[in-house]
């Protein structure tokens, strides 16, 4: 199994909405950063086919194409009264770097400089040559999101089999990364209730979904970041708690985050930052 480093950070807004037959509701966001401060943690969008193209159209996979100017986050922390935050500019402007691999004749081209992903269609027209020289060409055009790659050679024929990475491009103040395959997310049930969980992804998409009961008190399920997902090596995540039969109402205040006294879907992580 491929390890993967994240760095794990929350967001502290959050919405009380849930079902008309949910007597608590909550949700949460959490970040993950893995590859784009590490290339090997890539995995590629795809590859090209024999005409040299390659289209990817999974607007999910890139959380910086979504609103999310007016989520304020905040870092995990052991202090109960850490208030850090920041937002998802902190850490990137949107731009990318694109990585064209293809096994036994070039290990990676690297475009530079840094582009910004549009959300409409991305039109690529690539040369690489065996000089390690890229030129690129970019066009957009209105419609559905969309990104489109042609690669060719110096001569002009088209190249098959080109993997094709994209990397968000980091800045500002990434502290050491946190080794975290797998994530736990802690809860408190006051009464035997049914419970149900998911994690999404920005756009809805439902990574993980899941109704169980439980008799009352503290519980916790971990989330294991899908190994298969493209992110561009950063991803955001909902996740939500709803409870679906009659209870107690929650009483947990900010004053009191860490020591809910009845429903409570907690924030306090173990803190990932040195």
């Amino acid at each position: 199994m491929k390890h993967l480093l994240y760095i794990l950070c929350l967001f502290v807004l959050s919405c009380d909405s849930g079902g008309d037959d949910a007597i608590f509701y909550k949700e949460y966001y959490m970040l993950f950063i893995g590859g784009a401060v590490d290339d090997n943690q890539l995995l590629p969008i795809g590859e090209t086919s024999d005409n040299g193209s390659f289209e990817y159209n999974n607007k999910s996979s890139f959380p910086t194409l979504f609103n999310h100017t007016d989520v304020v986050m905040m870092k995990t922390s052991s202090s109960p009264d850490s208030d850090e935050t920041f937002q998802l500019n902190d850490y990137t402007d949107g731009t990318f770097r694109i990585l064209f691999k293809k096994e036994g004749e070039f290990s990676a081209f690297i475009y530079e400089p840094n582009f910004i992903l549009e959300d409409k269609v991305n039109i690529f027209n690539i040369t690489l040559s065996s000089e390690n020289e890229t030129t690129i060409s970019r066009i957009e055009s209105t419609g559905n999101f969309n990104i489109i790659f042609n690669v060719q050679d110096k001569d002009g024929s088209p190249i098959e089999g080109v993997s094709i990475y994209m990397q968000y491009n980091m800045f500002g103040n990434i502290e050491e990364p946190l080794f975290r395959p797998t994530t736990r997310i802690d809860f408190s049930v006051a009464d035997a209730s049914t419970i149900r969980f998911v994690i999404e992804l920005l756009d809805g998409t439902i990574i993980q979904e899941w109704t169980d009961s439980y008799t009352g008190g503290s519980e916790y399920f971990t989330f294991i970041p899908p190994e298969n997902e493209i992110t561009g090596g950063l991803q955001l995540y909902k996740y939500s708690m709803e409870v679906l039969e009659e209870g107690q109402p929650d009483e947990r205040n900010d004053e009191s985050p860490f020591q809910p006294t009845s429903y409570s879907l907690s924030y306090n992580y173990p803190n990932p930052f040195n």
